[in-house]
């Protein structure tokens, strides 16, 4: 009988079906499971920082840009990877106009900080770096949408655009 892992809400129950199951733990999950209190944003700053690069370049193409859509991305992305960890198929993501923009290049970054492709086609000169694992990389989402919240609340609808790109150059 597979081994059971329960969800927050204690509704259902994941069955959990081999060992790569366990093996897709993260870095980051080995540590809160062993109460070391390392935060991801201490741990993988360089993750969060190239996904608001990707952003902030697009901000700054289309100054309209609201952190609802930045939110919208972050959001989708972590059901999409979340679902990729589960072992279960994402819901498709509809996304028009810059929307779509922003979930192209966030996708694209986080697909190049997994090991999966390159940042573009004719882009020699990104330095090459350690492949993330999915659940490390839905941690770093995660957190990129508490911080938009954050700043949304605190500087309205571009609050956290406008906090981030003064540290994104």
């Amino acid at each position: 009988m597979p081994a059971q892992k329960r969800t927050k809400s204690n509704q259902s129950t994941l069955g959990v079906h081999d060992a790569e199951s366990f093996r897709c733990r993260s870095l980051a999950a080995s540590r809160w499971a062993a109460g070391d209190s390392m935060r991801i944003e201490e741990e993988r700053q360089d993750v969060l920082q190239n996904i608001e690069f990707a952003v902030a370049r697009l901000h700054r193409l289309n100054p309209d840009m609201t952190d609802y859509a930045v939110l919208r991305t972050y959001e989708a992305l972590v059901r999409l990877y979340s679902a990729e960890v589960a072992g279960r198929l994402a819901k498709p993501v509809t996304a028009e106009g810059v929307e779509a923009e922003l979930l192209r290049d966030v996708k694209q970054m986080c697909e190049w900080r997994l090991g999966r492709s390159s940042l573009s086609p004719t882009q020699d000169e990104a330095p090459e770096c350690e492949p993330l694992d999915v659940p490390t990389l839905v941690l770093c989402l995660k957190r990129l949408v508490k911080s938009v919240n954050k700043w949304t609340k605190h500087g309205g609808r571009q609050g956290y655009l406008n906090f981030m790109t003064q540290f994104i150059k």
